[in-house]
């Protein structure tokens, strides 16, 4: 569970940026807050919605996340450079190198992950955990370059590692790793590759529990799920149903396919070939970014896997459409829901960039309603242009932010909590009216440029 993120000198963050979901004292939507287990509990938000006009950073803090993220589940190669892009607006920065830290919790245990990384070499890295109320370091690494122009990497294993190590390993292992780690490689990944266990926690967080979603983004593994899934496919087409789209609910099917028409090396065919002898379902990609499913049937000739939405008009009668029928706003949330229905069962945290694009405003609404829900266990943050969603009965102060860059071109991040406002305010207006920031106009023009229709159904709404 992600507890609090940090960057400095990274895109369009000069100054030190702060995304905290510690919740607080906002005594709203408690089902909206998470107790964290171990012996420090914490008191964690289930979401955070990220506002700001375009251009202002909001996708620039997602990019930040999954620099890091990538950084350390692929490492690095040879000698290339860290693809580390410091802020651009003034030239010294690119002298400095950017910060990054993760403050999380794994299985009950609170990390502090920080990373400090210039084009040359991973300067500073550092794991601390924490008990019994004190921060204990499980390593830092610091990387320097020598006058000689040669590079030396120092990795400190510290009370934090020593007490969780097994028994008889012996530190000289972890200085041999230390020794061997290049100097744009993270160690934390050199460790995992290197079989050093007691980092295997914080890595595989990364690596399988922080997902990260661009705009575009969509669910390749949908119709295999489907396929292989009876409770995602009921939990999907409940949704549908409640969403009122005129769906009653969905089906896998399976239409013939022809793999030779495929313009392939004939190595993948047999590859492809003998991965679906095995009794497997093959994902393969397309060229438009797309991608299809592919198996043997009973008789072994290859069949695509697909997805049908069975609709259901007023005289009862049901009609089958193909998935790539549907308009793209059913398609978007078709490939979100696997989002919902994850982080109701697993502790995953979700980072999301414009959650809401493609959907309606209100369908959108019920979607986070429903990631919100009591029995939810994940985290979802997203960012979004969707002021129907700035709604006190839906998210709390805690769980809302904003975007703004100032006169400089750098980016600030705030959260409502952190703002005074009137109880009775309704946060959308006072957006709209650029009271929080992240508007692309100013106040004045902002306040005057409300629909009258808007307002009015703003205000019936409410």
């Amino acid at each position: 569970m992600l507890l609090r993120f940090t960057v400095e000198n990274f895109l369009a963050f000069r100054d030190e940026a702060e995304l905290n979901l510690l919740a607080s004292r906002d005594d709203r939507h408690a089902s909206h807050v998470t107790i964290t287990s171990g012996l420090k509990q914490h008191r964690v938000v289930k979401a955070a919605a990220i506002y700001g006009a375009n251009g202002h950073g909001k996708t620039k803090l997602i990019e930040a996340m999954s620099f890091v993220r990538d950084l350390l589940r692929h490492g690095t190669t040879g000698e290339d450079p860290i693809a580390v892009m410091p802020f651009r607006p003034e030239p010294e920065a690119s002298a400095r190198p950017a910060k990054f830290t993760f403050d999380i919790n794994v299985d009950g245990v609170d990390y502090e992950y920080g990373i400090v990384v210039a084009s040359d070499r991973v300067c500073e890295e550092w794991l601390f955990t924490t008990r019994k109320g004190k921060s204990i370091p499980m390593f830092e690494r610091a990387t320097t370059k020598a006058t000689s122009g040669e590079y030396i990497t120092e990795v400190q294993v510290g009370q934090g590692f020593r007490k969780s190590a097994e028994e008889g390993r012996k530190k000289g292992f972890v200085d041999f790793v230390a020794f061997g780690t290049r100097p744009t490689q993270p160690f934390l990944t050199e460790s995992i590759e290197r079989n050093i266990k007691e980092f295997a926690p914080i890595h595989n967080w990364f690596s399988h529990q922080l997902v990260i979603l661009s705009a575009d983004a969509t669910y390749a593994s949908l119709p295999i799920r489907a396929k292989d899934d009876q409770k995602f496919i009921q939990f999907v087409s409940d949704f549908m149903r409640r969403a009122d789209i005129g769906i009653d609910h969905f089906e896998a099917e399976e239409k013939p396919f022809e793999l030779s028409k495929l313009d392939i090396p004939e190595e993948f065919h047999r590859e492809i070939q003998q991965q679906c002898e095995k009794g497997g379902i093959v994902l393969l990609g397309n060229s438009d970014q797309s991608s299809i499913a592919v198996k043997l049937d009973d008789h072994g000739r290859f069949v695509r896997v697909g997805l049908t939405s069975v609709h259901k008009a007023a005289n009862g009668r049901l009609t089958n459409f193909a998935f790539d029928e549907e308009s793209a706003g059913t398609q978007r949330l078709m490939h979100l829901l696997p989002l919902l229905l994850d982080i109701r069962t697993q502790d995953k945290t979700y980072i999301v960039d414009e959650l809401d694009r493609k959907l309606h405003p209100l369908l959108a609404y019920r979607f986070l309603d429903a990631a919100l829900s009591e029995d939810t266990i994940g985290q979802l943050v997203f960012t979004t242009h969707n002021i129907q969603l700035l709604d006190r009965e839906l998210l709390r102060r805690d769980e809302i932010w904003f975007v703004e860059k100032d006169r400089d071109g750098a980016s600030h991040l705030i959260s409502l909590a952190n703002i005074k406002v009137r109880p009775d305010l309704r946060i959308s207006k006072g957006y709209w009216a650029g009271r929080f920031g992240g508007v692309p106009v100013d106040g004045r023009f902002a306040e005057a440029a409300i629909p009258d229709t808007y307002a009015e159904a703003d205000n019936h709404a409410h």
